[in-house]
């Protein structure tokens, strides 16, 4: 949660209240991006509406606590005036003397501090990254312990927009960048030519990030920058998990505009949000592709997708065999721009999209009130999508299209795994523009390569968590 203009923020959670009679203690970790000229007072409130009391807990955030996790471990008993836990249904966060103008919270939490209770996930790694599993032969190293690395001019150029730290997690080495916007990872002296390489691999952990992008440069066969014969492409990832190693796969044909693979000579990292951002990084290697390299993805489903454990009370579907599902007017409208099919994988009802650039399914005749709905659910399958997009349009009160009144937002999927049921489950809070949720209309599904891919989609349903 990313707060800015701070001065009280309120967070309710009404339907249901929180009974946190049996617990001890709040945990809550706060970040401070920018730097403090005196001590912050932030004060946390929290109200109970069976009782309707208010209770008050504040502390005091120093200058040197700024631009680090600060984790508050706050016994209920502070909170003064707080006489009853049993129908919790806001927390409120309060600038108490007008010093904190932004900051990001996470892990917010009640539990009882019984010894046992296991601690949330930190900002930084609990244990060092996974080892690969590459062929020391295809491999062309910058840094990892599993293999003899290059040379490298330097891990963070003068440029860079970054702070830089060799670390040590378990005993094995590990680079870290806080504060980070961008930095350049420099091999000029020694340039790689990496035209025999399928891959570049790396692992990355962050507490914090919501986008990671690579990017390569190749100086060209001059070896000098900006000599005329550059060539350079970046990606963008984006919903990359958080507080977890990620290993990170990525074909080189994914740079397209990488021309030049003989005179690799710089790889920029970047971060966002800008210039807040602290990653971890570990085994950074290009590689090949070898004979004992699982066979490419088939192009359908061997089976079908996994069935759902959602409650049925839980939940309203529009497509899954686990569950009654609501009326649906089409599941290819006459705008969309794909091939559609009505498919069986083991005798299950399966939907199947091909040519696809975009989707529209639609509800209009019985549109669909989710407001009480916390997450959409949705099991698919390609053999060859790069980007999925999920859009969800809302009619609005007049449940009309384009009546002024209509709301709409999309959520970006990039570089799921090819030829295997991806499990997509995503809070609905992740469609912020999507402000109105009782007039649901239109689903619509898109992603890259435009009209040239294909998708199997089951399991279609939102749920209440």
């Amino acid at each position: 949660l990313h707060y800015t203009n701070f001065n009280f923020v309120g967070i309710q959670f009404t339907s249901p209240t929180v009974d946190a009679s049996n617990m001890t203690n709040l945990r809550a970790d706060i970040y401070i991006p920018s730097d403090l000229s005196s001590d912050a007072k932030l004060a946390i409130e929290m109200v109970d509406f069976g009782a309707d009391v208010t209770g008050r807990f504040a502390t005091t955030i120093t200058p040197d606590q700024s631009r680090q996790w600060i984790s508050l471990d706050i016994p209920l008993s502070s909170f003064s005036g707080l006489s009853s836990r049993s129908a919790l249904a806001q927390i409120i966060f309060v600038d108490d003397n007008g010093n904190i103008p932004s900051f990001f919270a996470d892990n917010i939490f009640f539990y009882t501090d019984d010894g046992s209770t296991p601690p949330p996930p930190g900002a930084e790694p609990a244990s060092p990254a996974p080892a690969p599993v590459q062929q020391a032969d295809n491999v062309i190293s910058l840094f990892s312990q599993s293999y003899s690395d290059v040379p490298v001019d330097t891990w963070r150029t003068e440029w860079s927009v970054a702070d830089y730290e060799e670390i040590t997690i378990q005993g094995v080495p590990t680079k870290k960048y806080t504060n980070l916007d961008f930095v350049g990872i420099e091999t000029v002296a020694n340039q790689l030519d990496i035209s025999e390489m399928t891959h570049i691999h790396m692992d990355v952990w962050s507490p914090d990030f919501t986008l990671f992008g690579v990017k390569l440069v190749d100086f060209g066969p001059d070896g000098a920058f900006n000599g005329g014969d550059d060539t350079e492409d970046e990606v963008n990832l984006t919903n990359i998990p958080q507080g977890e190693w990620v290993r990170l796969e990525i074909p080189l044909s994914d740079f397209p505009e990488l021309t030049g693979r003989e005179n690799i000579a710089q790889l920029i990292l970047v971060g966002q949000p800008t210039g807040e951002t602290t990653v971890y990084l570990d085994n950074v290697f290009f590689y090949k592709e070898d004979d004992t390299t699982p066979p490419p993805p088939t192009d359908e489903p061997a089976e079908a997708a996994p069935a759902p454990v959602q409650d049925a009370g839980d939940v309203i579907s529009l497509f899954s065999r686990a569950y009654d599902d609501v009326p649906v007017d089409t599941w290819r409208t006459e705008w969309s721009s794909a091939e559609y099919e009505e498919i069986t994988i083991d005798g299950i009802a399966t939907k199947k999209y091909s040519s696809l650039d975009f989707v529209g399914i639609e509800t209009v005749e019985n549109q669909i009130d989710i407001t009480d709905m916390t997450h959409l659910h949705i099991d698919v399958w390609s053999p060859d999508f790069d980007v999925f997009r999920i859009k969800l349009v809302d009619f609005g009160p007049d449940g009309a299209f384009n009546g002024g009144d209509d709301t709409e937002d999309e959520v970006v999927f990039e570089n799921l795994a090819q030829g295997e049921w991806v499990r997509l489950e995503i809070p609905l809070s992740d469609f912020e523009q999507l402000t109105t949720r009782e007039n649901l209309a239109q689903f619509i599904l898109s992603g890259l390569p435009t009209g040239e891919f294909t998708v199997y989609i089951d399991n279609v349903f939102f749920y209440k968590q």
